[in-house]
């Protein structure tokens, strides 16, 4: 039998620890942290279930395009696949192109295809229905959310995005629909917010993401710096600079990473994504007061953000906030079920309020994600 080591409590061998701890450390790729409204999408290849490939290049042949992106696993999907198809079927004719990726798992096996394929036909999916090979297309996308929609006009650039699933998100995404495809009048402050970034620092930051989806963060780091000096006034680049560097394993690089986070806040202090890597990095640190500060500014800015969520999930337990912080947790999950991250915070939280076997399951659940089990 393995030894068991001993933190707070006895929970779990030393090999599971060590690799929950690292692994979960590394940000959700699965709501949008890497793309915003005004920005044009990187180039990417959807395969579809029927062998297909559809390309930006492509989907740039209509003037909107819905991409849903969905999973089996995940509740509220059904619901937006749903309304997804009733898009589709009141105004293909009007130009409107709608694509449900599928984000079951980077690979898909025999197993993985029949589930995919059984929920099309139960929710009765005539559009297209694709898969998204080493999930390209989500990490390009920045995706935090199950489920997440973006609607792309016919330059590739994103328009509207929404991530989860309630009402308020239905409402606007047929609102939005309605306008891009000229159905309906613009509201007086319905113009794509947010910067428009310059086109050659458009060009490296894809490049650079390109680069980091096959592994060489040497050159896609060369390609990100280029971009935030050729635009100074885009913070995108710089976020997912701090976003890496966050990535590394002994806290290397973690006083870089708050200074990329600062600028980029600096330059958009609306930036999401920016103020909850800043929180990340500061509770890394173990400044807990700074991160609480800018954790719940992310979060009150967009609730559905889920790295935002979990951050002041993990806040509330620092604090002996137990109640408040389960509370959190399960709103994050409920965005993310399979988040890694949030189940080892979750078990964290559990392991120090004492309740041993739930925050075992959490931990061996985070694992078990981790390595790609079902």
């Amino acid at each position: 039998m393995a030894r068991l080591v001993v933190s707070r409590r006895t929970l779990l061998p030393a090999s599971i620890l060590m690799a929950v701890s690292l692994m979960s450390a590394m940000p959700a790729e699965a709501s949008f942290k890497y793309l915003k409204p005004g920005a044009e999408a990187a180039d990417f290849t959807l395969r579809t279930l029927d062998d297909q490939e559809i390309t930006l290049a492509r989907l740039r042949e209509s003037p909107a395009t819905l991409l849903v992106f969905w999973a089996t696993w995940s509740p509220k999907s059904e619901f937006a696949l749903r309304e997804a198809q009733a898009l589709h079927e009141r105004h293909a004719g009007s130009g409107l192109r709608v694509v449900a990726v599928n984000l079951d798992g980077p690979e898909t096996g025999l197993r993985e295809r029949a589930l995919i394929e059984n929920a099309a036909r139960n929710f009765g999916l005539t559009m297209s229905v694709a898969l998204d090979p080493g999930f390209a297309a989500c990490s390009s996308i920045g995706i935090v959310a199950n489920p997440s929609l973006a609607l792309l006009d016919a330059r590739g650039v994103l328009v509207w995005d929404g991530a989860g699933w309630s009402r308020l998100v239905q409402e606007s995404l047929r609102e939005q629909v309605e306008v891009m495809l000229g159905l309906r009048e613009p509201p007086q402050a319905n113009a794509v917010q947010g910067h428009r970034p310059e086109h050659k620092a458009l060009l490296s930051y894809n490049l650079g993401r390109t680069f980091l989806r096959q592994g060489n963060r040497g050159k896609a780091r060369e390609l990100l710096e280029s971009a935030a000096e050729m635009d100074r006034d885009w913070s995108t680049p710089r976020t997912l600079l701090g976003h890496q560097l966050l990535q590394q394993a002994g806290g290397r690089g973690l006083a870089q990473a708050e200074g990329l986070f600062r600028a980029a806040v600096s330059i958009d202090p609306g930036d999401v994504s920016a103020l909850t890597g800043l929180g990340e990095a500061l509770l890394l640190a173990n400044r807990v007061e700074e991160a609480a500060a800018f954790l719940e500014k992310a979060h009150e800015l967009d609730p559905t953000f889920t790295p935002a969520v979990a951050g002041r999930a993990r806040i509330l337990a620092r604090r002996g906030r137990t109640a408040e912080a389960m509370t959190l947790f399960a709103a994050a999950l409920e965005l993310n079920p399979r988040d890694a991250a949030i189940l080892s915070g979750r078990a964290e939280c559990r392991e120090a309020d004492g309740n041993l076997a739930e925050a075992t399951s959490d931990y061996r659940r985070a694992l078990e994600i981790l390595l790609g089990a079902r």
